[in-house]
């Protein structure tokens, strides 16, 4: 087995998508805390990117880790 390169990219800690008959919306979030956000509607697309502080990567990592994410249901509106 190989060291990992400190150089790699860091894997995603997660990955969100909601998508609307009007609205797309879709998350990616690093595990050294950078994000990037798409707000997709019909008529433009809007980008951000950046990074979460530590305490926000933290409590990310842990709402993550509950069972709670798990038993989430659809809600019909």
């Amino acid at each position: 087995m190989h060291a990992q390169d400190s150089t790699a990219t860091p894997s995603f800690l997660m990955r969100l998508v909601h998508a609307r008959t009007y609205e797309n919306l879709c998350v990616l979030v690093r595990g050294d805390g950078q994000y990037h956000f798409e707000r997709e509607t019909g008529a433009k697309t809007d980008v951000y990117e950046g990074t979460l502080p530590l305490a926000e990567l933290q409590r990310v990592e842990h709402l993550l880790g509950t069972d709670e994410l798990m038993s989430l249901t659809k809600i019909n509106r």
